[in-house]
């Protein structure tokens, strides 16, 4: 317990910091998340959430989000999510929008080794204007022999439908922490660069999970 409160301690530290570390074409964010899984039986499944998401003038969006997921078979598993969104625009003001997710998670565990591939179909409706995007996420995982922490790495892509072209891609490292009871702390650093434009960020993320 002691290594994982200075891992924290140095995740916190590294996000403050972070956050005065900005230039015309990289920003440091934090973001933040509470879940809560509810398993209805042994293939259906509820999740919400609501996010938090910190840039250099604060908060930039939050949004609650909701899900439901039918495993298929011990590899298949789809699912459809909700997200009402609250962004900032460059005036400062914040912006409603609604988002639809179409999910299809592919899972295979090799002893210790967990592979998932996540493929997504994202539909954004703001002010009546509805924009489309594809992203596609491999993820590696291994689970320590006796320790609660479980490493992860993963990549994303994501390819605007309307433009047809790839607009930006993702790369995160971090782990997973098994609390006391049913409840899962996860951090990760995740570097996201726009193919679109010359932009980073650098983020860094603390979740709990919690389930019923």
């Amino acid at each position: 317990m002691k290594q994982m409160k200075r891992i924290l301690f140095v995740v916190f530290f590294t996000t403050l910091s972070g956050t005065f570390l900005f230039s015309q074409n990289s920003e440091t964010m934090l973001w933040t998340k509470a879940r809560v899984k509810k398993e209805i039986n042994k293939k259906i499944s509820l999740r919400g959430e609501m996010n938090f998401r910190f840039g250099r003038d604060g908060l930039y969006t939050f949004f609650p989000q909701t899900g439901l997921f039918y495993k298929v078979s011990n590899w298949l598993t789809p699912s459809v999510e909700y997200r009402f969104l609250l962004d900032k625009n460059k005036s400062g003001n914040y912006k409603m929008a609604h988002r639809f997710h179409l999910n299809a998670n592919i899972e295979q565990e090799i002893n210790r080794l967990a592979m998932d591939l996540r493929l997504r179909y994202q539909y954004k409706l703001r002010n009546s204007k509805g924009t489309s995007t594809i992203r596609i996420k491999p993820s590696l995982g291994y689970n320590i022999k006796g320790i609660k922490l479980s490493p992860f790495v993963y990549s994303e892509v994501f390819f605007d439908v309307e433009k047809g072209e790839w607009e930006k891609v993702r790369y995160g490292v971090g782990g997973k922490y098994n609390l006391k009871g049913p409840n899962v702390l996860s951090f990760r650093y995740i570097y996201e660069s726009r193919l679109d434009k010359i932009r980073v960020r650098h983020i860094w993320s603390l979740s709990f999970t919690h389930r019923l």
